[in-house]
């Protein structure tokens, strides 16, 4: 919404320039110094520069009907500042501590299915092994936690339960195999979401970069052109410029100016992915 705001300010006043411009050309032609086509063109760009106006408050509006409806509210207008009033990082951390990414959602279900998957192939590799444990007090228990008076005796009545494990052999080694397998595919899943979550960090600290250099770089052009289209009309008002450089100048301007306020609006959308990337940032 402030991006749109400033673009809706931009063609506002770029719409104001080329009505001058036209009020110009006009009374060029009642003195007979340009022909009607030169009017026609005046006229044609200044239409123009009014249909963006409009196409940009029917964006906003329908921005703003979309933020009230995540609001749960009714449409409205949406109370707000302007985009130069907002303040962003000035610098950010070269690097990026592992720790951070943990933050994520994404990361830490990953990192919790690796640790559930790691406990499942002791589980699997337990099973192996009967269930006859020797007590802190020396006393031989089962499974069950019930007291084995004499263990050689219960050994030999209970060697039906016990050889369990060796009849069963097949299909203790394949759930030991499946366990092993999930484990692999769970820290491929974990290593995938951490290289997935570096990636997003990477790309918007790039988007950040590029675009406040890119920024830099569109306010001296707009400097310029500003400068251009002043120059432009004192030379057609003195007769030694065409109407066609004006307009071109006018349309160069409101060009530049409407890109640097797309790249304005990318350097804090960068600020956004960033902390979203970091998985709602540092705490």
């Amino acid at each position: 919404l402030l991006m749109l705001d400033k673009q809706l300010q931009v063609v506002e006043n770029m719409t104001k320039l080329t009505e001058e411009t036209l009020r110009i050309m006009k009374l060029q032609k009642d003195f007979g110094r340009v022909r009607e086509t030169s009017v026609q063109s005046a006229e044609s760009n200044f239409y123009s520069v009014q249909a963006q106006g409009t196409e940009i408050k029917r964006m906003i509006r329908e921005t703003e009907n979309s933020l009230s409806l995540l609001l749960g509210q009714q449409a409205q207008t949406i109370q707000r500042g302007s985009l130069e009033e907002q303040s962003l990082p000035t610098e950010f951390s070269t690097g990026i501590g592992l720790q951070l990414l943990a933050n994520r959602p994404d990361v830490h279900y990953a990192e919790m299915s690796l640790a559930q998957c790691f406990y499942d192939v002791n589980t699997a590799r337990s099973r192996f092994y009967p269930s006859i444990t020797i007590s802190a007090t020396g006393a031989f228990t089962n499974s069950g936690g019930m007291g084995i008076v004499n263990p050689g005796k219960w050994l030999l009545s209970a060697v039906g339960s016990l050889v369990q494990p060796i009849f069963a052999h097949g299909q203790l080694v394949a759930g030991l195999k499946v366990a092993k397998a999930k484990q692999e595919q769970a820290f491929n899943t974990w290593q995938n979401a951490v290289l997935s979550a570096g990636s997003e960090v990477s790309n918007a600290l790039v988007l950040y970069n590029s675009s406040a250099e890119k920024s830099a770089l569109e306010a001296k052009q707009v400097e310029s052109l500003k400068k251009n289209v002043e120059y432009n009309q004192m030379l057609f008002n003195d007769g030694s410029a065409t109407y066609l450089e004006v307009i071109t100048a006018q349309q160069s301007l409101l060009n530049a100016e409407l890109s640097k306020v797309q790249d304005d609006f990318y350097k804090m959308q960068a600020v956004v992915n960033l902390y979203y990337a970091l998985g709602g940032g540092r705490y």
